[in-house]
Order: C-alpha cells, then structure tokens, then sequence
C-alpha cells in the first residue's frame, strides 16, 4: 500500500501564484541519523543546520565574545556606570525576555549596585526602542524638579510633570514605602532668577541627594 505522501507525488503540482515553483529542500538526509523528528531535520536543513555538531548546545559551541564589534567599548561604558543605575529594556518575545533575565544576573553577580528592568507590552507600545518606551523608562529614574511658585511655571503644570513620573499616584505610608522615586519642590517667593539664591532650594536639594538609590 502506497503511503499518503508517495501518492501526493503522482498527482499534477498546481501552478505557483507567484510563476515560480515550489519544492521541497534536500539535504535533511543528513540529519537523519538523530533524534529528530523529520519535520525538524527539513526545518534546521532550511536554516544551514547539515551536521549534529551545527546543533549541539554546549558553550564551548559559542563564537568568540571578542570576535563580536565593539564589545570592548560596551564592557567600558558599563564599567562606567557601576555605581548608577542601570535599566535593562528587554523585547516582548522569549530571547528578549531570556536575555533581560541573564543580563540581571550577570551584572548583579558583577556587583553593579542598581540594576532594574523594563519587558514593555508590544502590542501596547510597538515594536522597537519607541518613544513611549523611553518615556516609561524615564519613570524608573529618581528625578528632582523644582520650581518657584512666583513664575512663569503655572503650579498646576509642575504637578502635572510630578504626576508624569509616577509622582502622586497613592499615599506615601507611615514608612515611606509609598513615595516614588520622583520628587516635587516648589519654593515659596522663588523665581527662576532667584531660585538659586534661595534657602529653601538647599534645603530640597540636599535630601533628595542624600537618600538611597531605590533598588
């Protein structure tokens, strides 16, 4: 008895709606003597994959770090940033969710002192380095603003720019637990010529230093 795949090959092929035809690869044979099931071996042959050893998993199976352009200059700017924070933006996918997660545990296990991640939802905020995604990412980062209530400025616009960093979202709790990371100052008879003169500015600008970095 003829099996179902032998008679499909008797049977006339249509003709491509693009005017080229379609055939099947070769060169799974190759990969016959494996595991794998033969959906898989046709798969891996279609990506260059001819030998068991294009498949093995082990690390030394890795090419070179430093065969790779400007690693050099990527390990100094991290190195530069040990002691800042560091936010890793990983994509909406598995090798983007699996490299976010390795990159954490390689820099924490480095002794980096503050490192955060962001996996935004593609279908939320696109595909790629957008510019929502920045403008989420810059609410991660502890930011100061502070502005004179006798200015241009109108007050109601400085908390709106709180509000758009996270600020002022719930009550910040006995403990503090609930204060964001951003923070609001508005001096009283300030403007922005004499803000720099005023008492008022050190005494908000000296605690917001000197708090933690959140982790």
């Amino acid at each position: 008895m003829k099996s179902f795949e032998s008679l499909l090959a008797t049977l006339p092929r249509p003709p491509s709606p693009t005017g080229r035809d379609i055939r099947r690869r070769t060169g799974h044979d190759r990969l016959a003597g494996t595991a794998l099931p033969p959906l898989l071996q046709r798969i891996y042959a279609a990506r260059g994959c001819d030998t068991v050893e294009d498949l093995a998993l082990a690390a030394e199976r890795l090419i070179p770090v430093a065969s790779l352009e400007n690693t050099g200059a990527a390990a100094a700017l991290l190195a530069a940033h040990r002691e800042r924070r560091i936010l890793v933006v990983g994509d909406f996918d598995a090798d983007g969710a699996t490299s976010t997660a390795l990159m954490l545990r390689a820099l924490r296990h480095f002794g980096f002192a503050h490192v955060d991640f962001l996996v935004p939802n593609r279908f939320e905020f696109g595909y790629g380095l957008t510019p929502q995604i920045v403008e989420l990412a810059a609410t991660r980062m502890p930011t100061l603003l502070v502005f004179g209530d006798a200015d241009a400025v109108l007050t109601a616009h400085a908390v709106e720019f709180f509000e758009l960093l996270g600020g002022g979202k719930k009550d910040g709790g006995w403990d503090g637990s609930g204060i964001s990371t951003a923070r609001l100052a508005i001096l009283p008879g300030a403007t922005h010529y004499t803000i720099f003169a005023s008492p008022a500015l050190v005494a908000a600008v000296v605690p917001f230093l000197d708090t933690p970095m959140p982790k």
